[in-house]
């Protein structure tokens, strides 16, 4: 659950496990501070693999949810390639 940890942290979440993953993050609180804090904390731990990310990923994949599965899509397609 390293997205959802991520999340947690931006949004300031106390613990992981009472992160509602299934919500949005218009639900969760999102301000554009947080999106911002999400998309660098994304890059820096590198979950979206060698892929860059936008934006555009959260708000295709609005949910905690969805945007993990996302950046799980992008990894393994790096795995795909190094094989």
């Amino acid at each position: 659950r390293p997205f959802a940890s991520v999340v947690s942290q931006a949004f300031d979440v106390s613990q992981t496990s009472l992160l509602n993953v299934n919500a949005t993050f218009a639900q969760l609180g999102a301000t554009s501070l947080g999106i911002v804090k999400v998309l660098a904390l994304i890059r820096q731990q590198k979950l979206a693999g060698s892929h860059p990310v936008d934006i555009g990923i959260l708000l295709d994949n609005p949910s905690v949810r969805k945007v993990a599965q996302a950046l799980e899509s992008l990894r393994s397609f790096d795995k795909e390639i190094a094989h």
